[in-house]
């Protein structure tokens, strides 16, 4: 999907850690929101995510893609 705007983002979690996430804006103006979280060992940028986000996207939502472990130094991991 060309000029579809996406912004980066951050939520806080009560271990201090940080859940990276993706907010894909819809190309029309939208109040609806699609949110895609990943099994155990995936991630927001696996093939699924992507061809969903951009399925919905075009369809007039936004789309909310998280990563609930991640490489950041203050991501959560799954290995220590």
């Amino acid at each position: 999907m060309s000029n579809v705007k996406e912004t980066s983002f951050t939520l806080p979690t009560p271990d201090g850690k940080a859940i990276y996430g993706i907010k894909t804006h819809s190309p029309t103006p939208t109040n609806k929101v699609v949110v895609l979280a990943h099994g155990l060992t995936g991630h927001m940028c696996e093939y699924i995510q992507m061809m969903a986000k951009d399925f919905f996207a075009q369809n007039g939502y936004d789309v909310v893609r998280l990563n609930f472990y991640g490489p950041e130094d203050n991501a959560r991991k799954l290995e220590g």
